[in-house]
């Protein structure tokens, strides 16, 4: 039996639903391969917070609630935690990295149960789809680790060229698009440039039916990599990819075309434009595997907030 935490979150983003959504289940999941977690938002033994409100009242908590502090976004929590975890690099002890692409993973291959394996119509954003629709949480779900780890050895055939899916202007993204758009028709199935005449559903689910799929970030910085890399390549289309450095870190650099490996766009494109052309090269990076390293973010997590726990309340050290 596995010993209980009385578990709380506060300030997390819109329609934060740790029961249906991967990306809010994550921390929840970390905690439970040691403990039974109970939900209680007046005495909590650990409290996750993140930008979207104010910062918890450490004098309306007690003593031994670990603060745990995290951002999704390109810029910190600001305050003082016990943990706290985002995209960037410091020399603080209690600050660690964590990619906001690994919360949107299944983690369905670890020892502890993954327990939204079990919904039927789990998901986040674009990964959310009907229950009784095409798309529903199966085995074969593309954001499953198990199925991200072996996409390489599945076959894919893609009847479009480039897919480009996006609500928010940014410079970068719209000026590849627009050039890439002028060589060859790029479908535009967001709102922003839409011309398709609709709205893409489920990316992962989706996107395998173009060759290539622009995953351009909002903005450049050191360790800011989202889940705009991991879609395609989960799903099986080639990624054009622009933004943080360290997604050669957190994924194999051969499985898709990095923008900032070329001196300009123009070379970028050029380069989009011939592997389009040759199957070959197509298939050089689909049978790439998506990782050099499989990546253990869970454990990581779990390890870096135990730590401060039995430091800050002794009596949650597992024993067992």
């Amino acid at each position: 039996m596995k010993k209980p935490l009385k578990l709380a979150y506060t300030s997390m983003w819109p329609n934060f639903n740790p029961h249906i959504m991967p990306q809010d289940y994550f921390f929840e999941f970390v905690l439970s391969k040691k403990y039974q977690i109970i939900y209680d938002q007046q005495e909590p033994d650990v409290l996750i917070y993140s930008v979207f409100g104010p910062p918890p009242d450490k004098t309306q908590l007690s003593p031994n609630t670990l603060l745990v502090a995290y951002s999704g976004e390109p810029y910190d929590v600001e305050t003082h935690a016990d943990v706290t975890f985002g995209f960037h690099f410091h020399n603080n002890p209690d600050y660690f990295r964590l990619p906001i692409w690994a919360l949107w993973i299944h983690w369905d291959n670890l020892a502890w149960p993954y327990k939204l394996t079990q919904i039927a119509n789990a998901g986040q954003g674009s990964h959310h789809v009907e229950t009784s629709g095409n798309y529903a949480n199966t085995p074969a779900h593309p954001m499953r680790m198990t199925n991200i780890i072996n996409r390489h050895t599945k076959d894919f055939a893609p009847d479009k060229f480039c897919n480009f899916t996006y609500s928010r202007n940014s410079r970068e993204r719209v000026e590849f698009f627009l050039m890439l758009n002028q060589n060859k028709r790029v479908d535009s199935t967001g709102k922003l440039f839409n011309n398709t005449g609709y709205y893409l559903g489920s990316k992962p689910h989706n996107l395998q039916n173009w060759k290539f799929t622009l995953a351009f970030e909002n903005t450049q910085m050191p360790g800011y990599v989202t889940e705009k890399l991991i879609e395609p390549l989960a799903a099986g289309s080639i990624p054009i990819y622009w933004g943080g450095n360290h997604a050669v870190n957190d994924f194999n650099p051969k499985s898709f075309i990095n923008v900032s490996d070329f001196k300009n766009y123009a070379s970028a494109i050029e380069w989009v434009l011939h592997v389009d052309k040759t199957s070959e090269l197509q298939q050089q990076y689909l049978r790439e595997p998506v990782f050099n390293i499989e990546p253990t973010w869970p454990e990581q997590v779990f390890s870096c907030i135990y730590t401060k726990l039995i430091q800050k309340n002794p009596q949650m050290e597992i024993t067992y």
